[in-house]
């Protein structure tokens, strides 16, 4: 994903694109992923404007979120002060090599809001390769997606409407997406209407089969256990609207 999406109305976008009721459902979801390792420190990435990084520091797990976007970090420090909540917040580029940095060990990561796929292949293995090396063996890390080909190929329309909150108000949202099936990119066109006015922006998703991303993980010496498909435990089908990859730190 070009770093320059993140800007503008898409902010806005972003913050309103999950409720308050659906953040709870995602803290209470990682609580109970992360039930067995409860004084792990864990890592949110990308965190945006850290709304599942806060929400877990709520129940008093230490947490710390990193995000490319300034605009999001800076807001997640400023909730974080406000609610005197110690939680770490990074401006990081993902694609960047943060492996060497002064990070502790995490005893678990995730990865939600369909944010997986912003990568191409060399940088996604550079990803999991740093996360590998952050993280202690035997820590759990969890990636949400509806970029995975089994879901992606059988949902996703060329041309699709959605409704959505701008400034507390009511716009609209056109994605127009272009998927190349032989190098398996799938380039969007986002166009936002408010007030008879229309911005674009454009992102890309680089679309991989579980079983690509499952071999990428196991390259950096993870295993992948088990693949989800709700927040209520319910196992992955293809066609399913979304995956939730379970995968685990191994020994060396």
């Amino acid at each position: 994903m070009d770093k320059s999406f993140f800007k503008g109305q898409i902010l806005d976008i972003w913050r309103s694109a999950k409720s308050p009721e659906e953040t709870a459902e995602e803290v209470d979801f990682l609580q109970e992923q992360f039930a067995d390792s409860p004084n792990e420190h864990l890592l949110d990435f990308p965190c945006g404007a850290g709304r599942l990084s806060i929400g877990l520091a709520m129940h008093d797990y230490k947490v710390t979120g990193l995000d490319s976007c300034p605009e999001f970090i800076a807001e997640a420090k400023r909730s974080a002060k406000e609610l005197r909540l110690s939680v770490q917040f990074i401006e990081q580029d993902l694609r960047q090599d943060f492996s060497s940095t002064s990070f502790q060990k995490f005893g678990g990561a995730f990865c939600m809001g369909n944010s997986f796929g912003y990568f191409n292949i060399s940088e996604t293995k550079q990803l999991f390769s740093q996360l590998s090396y952050c993280m202690t063996p035997g820590a759990k890390l969890i990636i949400e997606s509806e970029a995975i080909a089994e879901s992606f190929l059988l949902n996703v329309g060329e041309r699709e409407w959605v409704e959505v909150s701008l400034n507390g108000k009511k716009a609209y949202l056109l994605v127009k997406t272009n998927y190349d099936p032989i190098a398996g990119i799938a380039d969007a066109e986002y166009i936002v209407v408010e007030d008879e006015q229309t911005s674009k922006y454009s992102a890309r998703h680089y679309i991989y089969r579980l079983g690509e991303v499952a071999a990428m993980l196991e390259e950096a010496g993870f295993r992948l256990e088990t693949v989800l498909s709700s927040l209520d435990g319910d196992h992955f089908r293809v066609g399913d609207n979304k995956s939730i990859l379970i995968a685990f730190r191994q020994e060396k």
